[in-house]
């Protein structure tokens, strides 16, 4: 079990198909108040519309987190006020240095488990969630005395 330190595996829905690591991902959202009383802000469920979810590309090596115009108009309306595009494709934010993690929502991506089963069309909605705090992807640019976050 999870709980005493045992792992769990993401499907194979798409990797199956790729040499790459593509994951199924099932729901991305956005969420403020920490761990004690999380209010979510903004999601999106790709299960809605696709019952395997929607291919996620999985990349150690990027420095950001890549998505869709139509999510990134989502993203950022959930975003601190004052939040723009660049014009070399990043996001920047006033904000507070010290703050960034009260000031920022956190992401939180469902991915589809390898133990999920499927009954008539159905899923057993067994997933693995993972949670990443806004100082993990926000960072205080000194240079523009703003906020650069890293969704493009």
């Amino acid at each position: 079990p999870r709980r005493l330190g045992g792992v769990r595996l993401l499907g194979n829905t798409f990797t199956s198909s790729s040499p790459m690591w593509y994951v199924s991902l099932r729901a991305f959202g956005l969420s403020v108040g920490g761990t004690s009383s999380p209010t979510l802000r903004w999601s999106h469920d790709y299960n809605a519309l696709l019952p395997f979810g929607a291919p996620a590309l999985l990349d150690s090596g990027a420095s950001t987190i890549h998505v869709g115009s139509g999510r990134y108009a989502g993203l950022v309306s959930s975003l601190p006020d004052g939040c723009e595009r660049e014009s070399d494709g990043s996001t920047s934010c006033p904000c507070t240095p010290s703050q960034i993690d009260s000031e920022f929502p956190s992401i939180t991506l469902s991915f589809e488990s390898a133990s999920t089963f499927r009954f008539l069309g159905l899923d057993s909605g067994d997933d693995v969630r993972v949670c990443i705090p806004a100082r993990h992807y926000v960072r205080f640019d000194e240079a523009t005395q703003r906020c650069a976050v890293a969704i493009v």
